[in-house]
């Protein structure tokens, strides 16, 4: 798997990424569109800019072009989102945030940036 160039989690469950990740170097795209982040009493309460947060610092941030957290019932986009250098595709879309961190600024290579259906920006 050391090899993997891109991960589809697409409307898992999933809550955090194993330490084994940051082994992905080649990984360039990620996909959680969909996952829908535990509410439920027995699960710890976390918010969903934290586990975005988990979700970042556990990729190997530098090589990611492509990344794709729609509908996955954000609150808010945690500033590690400027560690993404190399970031050409943004896909937020359908979720509940106000506001972009000023980090945002830091992705030069951004081309594409979707939040269709984020309707509190």
């Amino acid at each position: 798997m050391v090899s993997l160039s891109s991960l589809r989690l697409h409307g898992t469950a999933i809550r955090e990424l194993p330490f084994s990740t940051i082994l992905l170097k080649r990984l360039n795209g990620a996909c959680f569109s969909g996952c829908q982040w535990p509410s439920s009493s027995s699960a710890p309460m976390l918010t969903s800019q934290d586990l975005m947060g988990v979700l970042l610092r556990s990729l190997p941030c530098l090589l990611i072009k492509d990344l794709d957290f729609s509908d996955c019932n954000l609150s808010a986009i945690p500033n590690d989102i400027g560690c993404l250098s190399f970031l050409n595709a943004l896909r937020l879309s359908g979720n509940d945030f106000i506001s972009f961190p000023e980090s945002v600024s830091q992705l030069f290579r951004l081309r594409l940036l979707d939040l269709d259906g984020c309707k509190r920006l």
